[in-house]
């Protein structure tokens, strides 16, 4: 796992950093000091230009927590110090539990685990070749070949369907992999209502 602190001084520049890397062999398409350059180009970005967050509620909670918030522009700006408390707060091994017991996953370390991706909104078809969105059945479809690829150790919601109300998409994709599948599961919500 990588843990990089820099710091900044008034200037932009970087003033200090420490690094922990764990010993396993990994593949890396970045070397060391570019991966280090964006970690430090997003703590910059946190802090000067900030994230939209929509919610009220989780503004409240982001302002509460020590960034500065404009709830006029729903914009946070969190300061480097909140980054890095948080990284160290962080857990370093999370358990992610399967249904059936025989697919759970630990994340830690470098380790890897695939599943098929999330919130696609529009495939290709293979018949037609015409690009539109997906329906639950062809969610239901793959969910069923995803569990049974072996290399695959995670399913997730992974396809945004079409064919049921907008209102409740997030659930009902959600009720068709667990419908589908025991494999551990990684999902999201479109609002308060799904979560």
């Amino acid at each position: 796992m990588l843990y990089t602190f820099g710091f900044f001084d008034d200037a932009g520049l970087v003033v200090s950093m420490a690094n922990s890397y764990s010993e396993a062999p990994m593949f890396q398409l970045l070397s060391k000091e570019k991966k280090e350059r964006i970690h430090l180009a997003s703590l910059k970005i946190l802090k000067e230009v900030g994230v939209i967050i929509q919610s009220d509620a989780a503004l409240k909670l982001v302002a509460d927590g020590g960034a500065d918030v404009d709830m006029n522009k729903k914009v946070a700006r969190i300061p480097q110090h909140l980054v890095n408390e948080s990284l160290v707060k962080a857990p370093s091994t999370i358990s992610m539990f399967s249904r059936d017991g025989k697919h759970d996953l630990v994340l830690e370390g470098n380790r890897v685990h695939f599943d098929p991706g999330s919130s696609t909104y529009y495939l290709l078809d293979s018949e037609t070749l015409e690009i539109r969105r997906p329906v639950s059945r062809e969610l239901a479809e793959l969910v069923r070949l995803t569990d049974g690829l072996e290399h695959i150790q995670a399913q997730s919601t992974a396809l945004v369907i079409s064919d049921v109300p907008s209102t409740i998409v997030d659930r009902y994709r959600l009720y068709i992999v667990l419908m589908n599948s025991p494999k551990t599961l990684v999902t999201g919500s479109f609002g308060t209502g799904g979560l």
